[in-house]
């Protein structure tokens, strides 16, 4: 897991006030000189989360070419599927917001009950309790 500490690229992205650290395409990028364990488990269980969307949207994408070149499909905007691995854990990340929020009305609210953050909260919670007790990482868990 690699962290960039007082990264500009954080300071672009993170224009949610009390914001300061976000992970993206698998990376830690934050404003802060350092950060706490908690915070980095938070953090280390989004970029879990990232690597299992993007092994699925991997996966489906191989499938989905060789259904479409077996239909006699092929085309330059079948390279899009290249992207279903990079931008499907934001797609479904949006989209659990949407529907949180138009659930709940507030977008903190709905941020806080978005599954990828539900999940990352709780595993981080018992991040310094005993290996026994803590909450460990389920892939799609957050589902």
């Amino acid at each position: 897991m690699k962290v960039f500490y007082k990264s500009k690229v954080a300071e672009i992205v993170t224009f949610i006030p009390n914001f300061k650290t976000i992970m993206l395409f698998g990376m830690i990028f934050t404003e802060h000189e350092t950060l706490s364990e908690k915070t980095l488990k938070h953090e280390e269980v989004h970029v879990r989360q990232y690597g299992d969307v993007a092994t699925l949207g991997a996966s489906m994408g191989v499938v989905l070419m060789f259904v479409l070149f077996a239909c006699g499909v092929q085309s330059w905007w079948m390279l899009l599927l290249l992207l279903l691995p990079l931008l499907g854990y934001y797609v479904w990340y949006g989209i659990d917001f949407a529907v949180q929020y138009v659930r709940t009305g507030d977008a903190k609210e709905a941020y806080r009950n978005i599954g990828f953050e539900r999940q990352a909260r709780w595993i981080a919670e018992t991040w310094d309790r005993p290996c026994e007790e803590q909450n460990h990482y389920v892939s799609f868990g957050w589902m």
